[in-house]
């Protein structure tokens, strides 16, 4: 047998003979190889090597740059997937077969499809603290309001968007949300899976109905919306929980979804319609820097230090500085033609005339009184 071939050459001999319809019993292998030659050339032909497959999507090796978003979008189209109805004595299944009565759609949308999801500010992440958390932790009405006071950002989150806007309405804080709602909160955001802080709310063993009525008062549609699970809102309510959940609806229909029927198809979310990343949370109007916010919410100054910290909000250096000076001789008028002007067109040095006399005078920008 030649070397490196574990078939001997009779035994080839054999094989071919028998797929040419001979008798196997009467054949003997060539002793010059001939056997093993035509075997080589009949059945020994190079295989082909197989094209490499691609690996399937979901065993691909995630990047951790990537945020649980941009997985999702790769990985699970949520919004292909077959809607299952269900029974009307669980909460989703009554909100459903209530959307049915009254007219309007039953239709969900992914949240991180649309405007709902954006990527965190600079702001939001800095004012992400020790303090801030604490603050929530505690349910410590007051430092929050200290903290939120001097700029830091009402809907303070981590890289994933996991905001304190949800852990406040997970622990079912209805004060804690007041405040955060009256300093400029947006409830209309989602985390990096997709969960609303109205999933939140309703993942609370009981949830508090006064944190339900605000996020829903602030955005009703916040009920239709899935996460990166195929869930909704309503989907997190516990088993247990399932009776006091379609009393509560049952109580709140009216309020948030009145009667619709015969007004034609039910137009979707406006944000819904937008793409993600288009709608970041808004900075306050007085916001920190983010250096400054980031040192606020960790504790490391205190919160009436906070402007000190941030140069941007110098009055001096953007106001009083020498090229924005003025100036007598910026003029074209002396004092007599200005005040005369003025005295004509009834402006401010009239009716100062008119209180204090002829001595009121004009003197560079500011009305003094002699």
């Amino acid at each position: 047998m030649p070397v490196g071939h574990r078939i001997p050459v009779a035994l080839q001999q054999v094989f071919l003979a028998s797929q040419a319809g001979e008798d196997v019993a009467t054949i003997t292998a060539p002793e010059s190889g001939d056997a093993f030659k035509m075997y080589q050339k009949e059945y020994r032909k190079p295989i082909k090597p197989l094209k490499k497959q691609a690996t399937p999507l979901r065993r691909q090796r995630i990047d951790m740059r990537e945020s649980a978003a941009d997985v999702y979008r790769k990985t699970n189209p949520i919004s292909k997937k077959t809607e299952v109805k269900l029974s009307e004595e669980t909460p989703q299944g009554f909100l459903e077969a209530e959307f049915e009565r009254r007219g309007y759609s039953t239709k969900k949308y992914v949240s991180l499809e649309g405007g709902y999801y954006a990527r965190p500010t600079l702001l939001q992440k800095a004012s992400f603290g020790t303090t801030m958390n604490q603050a929530i932790i505690t349910s410590d009405a007051s430092l929050l309001r200290r903290l939120l006071d001097v700029g830091l950002s009402p809907n303070p989150c981590n890289d994933y968007g996991e905001s304190l806007v949800h852990r406040v309405c997970r622990r079912g804080d209805h004060k804690l949300l007041r405040i955060l709602l009256e300093k400029g909160c947006c409830l209309q955001i989602a985390d990096d899976y997709g969960r609303t802080p109205l999933h939140d709310a309703f993942w609370k063993a009981d949830p508090s109905a006064e944190v339900l009525n605000l996020i829903l008062r602030a955005d009703k549609d916040l009920i239709r919306l899935m996460d990166c699970r195929g869930f909704t809102p309503l989907n997190y309510v516990r088993k247990e929980a399932h009776g006091d959940m379609i009393d509560y609806l049952k109580s709140v229909m009216d309020e948030f979804f009145p009667d619709r029927t015969g007004k034609g198809p039910e137009p979707a979310p406006p944000l819904t319609k937008k793409k993600p990343n288009t709608t970041p949370v808004p900075d306050p109007r007085m916001a920190l820097t983010p250096q400054s916010a980031m040192l606020v919410a960790s504790g490391e100054i205190e919160p009436e230090d906070a402007l000190d910290w941030d140069d941007d909000s110098s009055y001096d250096s953007e106001y009083d500085s020498d090229d924005d000076s003025y100036s007598d001789s910026d003029s074209e008028f002396d004092q007599e033609e200005l005040a005369e002007l003025c005295l004509r067109a009834g402006g401010p040095i009239a009716v100062a005339q008119n209180c204090f006399g002829e001595s009121c005078r004009v003197t560079s920008r500011s009305h003094k009184l002699n």
